[in-house]
């Protein structure tokens, strides 16, 4: 538009930005219609060419970006030229594998781009959470750009969010047993409970049990499991060896479990390797000796030292001395075979029936024995006592005539007839008469010497009597008053090591008083469950005390250790009144006054995770019950307890104990137990644990644990020092080792578990230096100065020494420490009057080496320069001291050919008239001359 005195006017032509590739576009201008007084002149048109820029390119600086959980990065948009101003970039997120917005914080829309700049920023933060979400990712691409931009060849990144959770499963056996045979293979399985989405190894640990070691089995020492795996297996391979190894086996457990792993259940699993080997047995007689009045009969037992595994036959020889066959008579366990014992499987011990006749003679002495066989069957061998001498006692033996009386003369009393039936009355243990202050007996326990009652009279005499179970005798001494607030006593039970505790139907706690003083020991108190209100008989065993209730009739557990409530079990309908609890750990048993009898229940194992809502019922074993007391008049069953041998029931009402025969089978005891030179206290079937203060100096001795049955079996877990069971299981003693014997009942269904643990070092006895010269492992010659063969042996253990042999005749007689007395025998006889001084000796150690004494010096010339008997062959010689050469010369005028001398369990020789090298390493022991006294072994070709 042109104004009053314009003439020129100009117009701007802008091209738009786009992001098409047009190049050579073009447009063309020209006048339009003119005003009436406005005409064109040339010229009239004018071409303006567009000049095409091409789009500049948005790229992300990378492909790829990782951040970890917690952590963040910058993420950089950037162009291929500079911006000609400011530029917002859009971003668009897409979520990967399982991420979700709340796993980063809020991303912006846009990337801004400063004019004259070529790049942006912005920051990615990943949350920090804890879940396990391994492979998230965030897609981070390019919106719709604006005009004169377009994607570059990276126009998307992919941010990695690296998770540091990891999935937590839980590894387990798939069985907590497997059994593999010597010389087979065995799948072992492990499980995880879930998928562990990476790659864990489950290192194994191993314990070896009941003698196995790692030369039994082969084993990897670890698992492991690959992302998606959760079950793998494991071959246990069983070595097949010769040697008779039952009851070994290795429980395997996990260790080091990596992070993210936990044990889970069966944590551990114990792998049984099955032996296919028979055992050596021995055969004795369990007595020498056995003297049986007129008219008696007697068992005597025959008995195998271990469980032979097979079928043995054992036959036997009669001899009668100074007796006829009209003094006995035998009855064999098979009378068509007689003089034939028969061991089975399993079966370690056989008796036969011998009985003494009456007759009107007066012998003087009148015996028969009975002699062992020499057993043909392969691995069987006789044992110590291969004959049992009977004595026939001419005296009339004395008959029970019931009630505790006994007959002879004119008779006794009439009473009940004592039975020896299992479950029946025993009448003989009775404890006939309680004290009259003991009028109202209910709980009873014992520490196998004395059985102690509660006592709940109506008054407020509430208190524990003792009584002397040998004697029935009251024992004032133990007893002591109840606390005034403990006044409804029901049961009470101790383990025998300070405390014993006290229920009480009228409280909700089990009381704690000191057994020895009766003082309360407050602390120890278990506080009861809330149904648990009625409390009456308590047994504890493994930790867990058992707790009887009348109200619910019900048994309850407790941990013994905390005092948690850990189960309820509900007793069968019929047991609706139940009072006493005992159990020898398989079998519990539970008195009821209604009934009149005791009823039998498998004693369960409280679970792991806590009482169920509703209890379950015991598993009763109606065969094992007593129903005898209701029969005989024990019509008020109180308190029970039981020794093994018999089960002790209280009665309110008679204001006595009743006694009941235990089964035999069922009996795990040990009826002794001994370590030969090892104090550790009175042994009492009933006390599991023993320990000893000191033990001798180096020493092995003997183990020998008999059981109270005929029939059961006992294993030792260390095994056998010198492999011969024959002679005894012998032991190394070191301090803090500790013995594990377990006895398994006759019928197999109960074990019991005896454990000695071995004290310090006693150094007793003569002094080390009573035996002259270095003792190493394996064989030593040393010089003893020279006493009785009982100074000898003592001395020996204090170098621990194993064995000693002199040369008599040429021949070896040894004495093995600690073997029996008949394979010493010729040894003590050689030297019945004393050991002469300076005797040499040959000995051997097992270790510890002991270094040689300082030597006495030897003031007494030698009678010859060899002081010794020298006889054709070996012998054991002393020398009186001097250079090699002397000793040589002296042994060619003794008619001598070899010198010996023992070096660290090596002989080294001088061989006479030998050339130098031979007998170089003998001189080059002895450069400055042989020491007086020094023993040497010499080899003599006579006279």
């Amino acid at each position: 538009e042109f104004m009053v005195g314009d003439t020129e006017q100009s117009v701007v032509f802008t091209a738009a930005v786009d992001s098409d590739a047009d190049a050579g576009e073009s447009v063309r201008l020209g006048f339009g219609a003119l005003p009436g007084d406005v005409s064109s002149v040339a010229p009239t048109t004018a071409r303006v060419e567009i000049t095409d820029v091409a789009p500049t390119p948005v790229n992300f600086e990378q492909a790829s970006y990782t951040v970890a959980e917690g952590g963040s990065v910058t993420v950089r948009v950037t162009l291929d030229t500079a911006a000609v101003a400011r530029v917002d970039i859009p971003i668009m997120a897409t979520n990967q594998g399982g991420a979700t917005s709340v796993d980063y914080t809020t991303l912006p829309a846009t990337v801004t781009i400063n004019g004259g700049d070529t790049a942006g920023s912005f920051t990615f933060s990943a949350v920090d959470d804890s879940a396990v979400e391994p492979g998230e990712s965030v897609r981070l691409s390019l919106g719709a750009l604006p005009a004169g931009y377009v994607e570059g060849s990276t126009s998307a990144t992919v941010v990695n969010i690296s998770d540091d959770d990891v999935a937590q499963v839980a590894v387990s056996f798939g069985s907590a047993a497997y059994s593999v045979a010597e010389g087979a293979s065995g799948t072992l399985t492990v499980h995880l409970s879930a998928d562990p989405q990476r790659t864990v190894t489950i290192p194994l640990s191993r314990t070896h049990q009941g003698g196995a070691s790692s030369s039994d089995y082969t084993l990897p020492s670890s698992v492991t499991f690959n992302s998606g795996d959760t079950t793998r297996t494991v071959s246990f391979l069983g070595t097949d060896d010769s040697v008779d190894d039952d009851g070994e086996s290795v429980r395997l457990g996990f260790t080091s479990l990596p992070a993210g792993v936990s044990a889970g259940t069966p944590t551990e699993t114990v792998v049984s390797i099955v032996d296919d080997d028979d055992p050596e047995v021995t055969v004795s007689f369990a007595s020498a000796s056995h003297t049986i009045p007129e008219g008696d009969d007697e068992a005597i037992a025959v008995v195998l030292d271990r469980d032979p595994e097979r079928r043995v036959e054992v036959m036997l020889t009669v001899t009668p001395v100074e007796a006829v066959p009209a003094d006995f008579d035998i009855e064999w366990p098979d009378p068509g075979n007689p003089r034939l014992l028969v061991f089975d499987a399993g079966v370690t011990g056989r008796t036969f029936t011998f009985s003494s006749l009456v007759d009107d003679e007066e012998e003087d002495v009148e015996s028969v024995m009975v002699s062992i066989d020499t057993p043909s069957a392969d691995r069987v061998t006789l044992g110590p006592v291969t004959h049992a001498t009977v004595t026939i006692d001419a005296r009339p033996s004395i008959t029970f005539a019931g009630g505790g009386g006994f007959a002879g003369g004119g008779g006794g009393p009439s009473g009940p007839t004592p039975s020896e039936v299992d479950y029946e009355w025993a009448v003989k243990r009775d404890i006939e008469a309680l004290d009259a202050g003991n009028d109202w007996p209910t709980g009873s326990w014992s520490d196998g010497r004395y059985l102690y009652i509660a006592e709940n009279g109506s008054g407020a005499g509430d208190a524990v009597y003792a009584y002397d179970l040998a004697t029935g005798e009251r024992d004032e001494k133990r007893e002591f008053a109840l606390d005034g607030s403990n006044r409804a006593p029901r049961g009470i039970w101790s383990g025998g090591h300070g405390v014993a505790w006290v229920s009480d139907s009228g409280q909700d706690k089990l009381f704690a008083y000191d057994l020895e003083s009766g003082e309360r020991v407050e602390e120890r108190d278990v506080e009861l469950a809330r149904r648990n209100r009625d409390a009456r008989g308590i047994w504890s065993g493994d930790g867990v005390m058992w707790v009887l209730d009348s109200g619910k009739d019900s048994l309850f557990a407790y941990d013994l250790g905390t005092g948690a409530f850990t189960a309820e079990y509900a007793l069968a309908e019929t047991n609706s009144d139940p009072r006493g609890l005992w159990s020898d750990g398989t079998t519990a048993w539970v008195s009821d006054h209604a009934a009149k009898r005791l009823f039998a229940y498998r004693l369960p194992v409280p679970p792991a995770d806590g009482p169920p809502e509703e209890p379950p019922a015991l598993e009763r074993i109606a065969g094992e019950d007593f129903e005898e007391p209701g029969r005989v008049g024990n019509n008020s069953p109180r308190g029970i307890w039981s020794d093994g041998d018999v089960m002790y029931v209280a009665d309110e009402n008679d204001d006595k104990v009743y006694s009941y025969n235990m089964p035999d089978a069922i009996d795990a005891r040990l009826a002794s137990l001994t370590l030969s030179g090892v104090d550790f206290g009175a042994f009492s079937p009933l006390r599991y644990d023993y320990a000893s203060e000191t033990i001798p100096h180096g020493n092995i001795a003997t183990l020998t644990a008999t059981p109270a049955q005929e029939g059961a079996t006992v294993r030792i877990d260390r095994p056998d020092h010198d492999g011969d069971r024959g002679n005894g299981h012998h032991l190394r003693l070191l301090p803090g080792l500790e013995i594990t014997i377990t006895v398994t009942s006759p019928d197999r269904s109960r074990e019991r578990v005896y454990r000695l643990r071995l004290g310090e070092e006693a150094q007793t006895g003569p002094a080390p230096d009573c035996l002259l010269g270095a003792v190493s492992a394996g064989f030593s010659l040393v010089v003893y100065e020279g006493e009785g063969v009982d100074d000898l042996i003592a001395c020996a253990e204090n170098r621990h020494l194993t064995a000693l042999y002199v040369l008599h005749d040429g021949a070896w007689v040894s004495h093995i420490v600690g073997a029996p007395e008949f394979v010493n025998a010729r040894f003590r006889a050689l030297f019945a009057d004393s050991v002469p001084a300076l005797l040499p000796l040959v000995v051997r150690s097992e270790g510890p080496a002991t270094p040689a004494p300082p030597a006495p010096a030897v003031t007494e010339p030698f009678a010859t320069c060899l002081r010794g008997e020298i006889a054709t062959g070996f012998s054991l010689v002393l020398y009186e001291g001097g250079s090699v050469d002397d000793l040589v010369a002296c042994a060619e005028g003794l008619g001598v050919t070899a010198v010996y001398v023992l070096v660290e369990g090596e002989w080294v020789s001088h061989i006479l008239d030998a050339p130098g090298f031979v007998n170089a390493r003998f001189r080059g022991l002895f450069p400055d001359g042989v020491p007086a006294a020094t023993p040497l072994t010499v080899r003599g070709e006579g006279p």
